[in-house]
């Protein structure tokens, strides 16, 4: 397939607009280059079935670094996700947080730059606003999205688990872990994990990998009031082991959940 000719009047092949689309070019110069009105390459894109927004156009395939791994893994554990379009195979990584922690978001994106990420302030139904993170859709996530979601609903990945390093996990405590300030102890909001994933990570995962012994935390309707859900909290010793694993990664607006508060 050659690349599109300007000044072709017919319809371009759905390999031709998705070149174009690739390359970046809009809706107002692929109506140029085939003398046509822009609203003409909304119709065709419908008639392919691809999306309007050329976000959602996969990017080709390319190896991820160990830094995008540890940033995704990390990220996934936490509060981000590996969503399926309904316009696209390959999953997308989206990461929601307060409006307060944009900054973050926006350390994470320049990591993460080689999956073109966007980060945009949204208005949730209730009137609140956050900030979310969102890559374009790409089929090297796909591994990564069948170990998360072998069925559809997330899951502790034990096969990635034993890859993940200090910039990962540190990743995922700055996505769901806290630090009581009064008792210096640090926790991980596990709680959307079953009660045996939770074991798992306290009585195996941790000991092996980190040293460090966490206790399970019952949580009392706090995730889903229709059943249990656990949590895990780290004694004031582990706590240090952690936290100094995890420092030199910890993103300055984040500091306070390891005991360092911003000024």
């Amino acid at each position: 397939m050659g690349r599109p000719r300007r000044g072709e009047s017919k319809r371009p092949t759905k390999e031709q607009l998705l070149w174009l689309i690739e390359q970046g070019e809009s809706n107002c110069a692929i109506a140029a280059r085939y003398a046509v009105y822009y609203t003409t390459v909304y119709k065709w894109k419908r008639y392919y079935k691809l999306p309007m927004d050329p976000r959602g156009i996969p990017l080709p395939y390319f190896q991820l670094s160990p830094e995008e791994f540890q940033l995704l893994v990390g990220g996934v554990l936490g509060d981000g996700n590996l969503e399926l379009q309904r316009t696209s195979r390959n999953p997308t990584f989206r990461e929601t947080k307060k409006l307060l922690h944009r900054p973050y978001l926006e350390c994470e994106s320049y990591e993460l730059q080689r999956l073109l990420p966007s980060v945009k302030n949204q208005t949730r139904k209730d009137g609140g606003e956050v900030a979310n993170l969102e890559t374009r859709a790409c089929s090297n996530l796909l591994p990564l999205r069948r170990a998360f979601y072998p069925e559809g609903k997330k899951v502790i990945p034990k096969a990635l688990m034993w890859q993940l390093l200090p910039l990962g996990l540190a990743v995922w405590y700055m996505g769901d872990g806290s630090f009581h300030q009064q008792r210096k102890w640090a926790g991980l909001a596990t709680n959307s994990f079953t009660k045996e994933e939770n074991e798992w990570l306290a009585d195996d995962y941790f000991p092996r990998a980190w040293g460090v012994y966490p206790k399970l935390n019952r949580c009392i309707g706090s995730y889903e009031r229709s059943r249990e859900s656990w949590s895990i909290r780290f004694s004031v010793a582990d706590t240090r082991r952690v936290v100094e694993a995890m420092a030199p990664y910890i993103v300055p607006i984040m500091s306070y959940k390891i005991g360092r508060i911003q000024a």
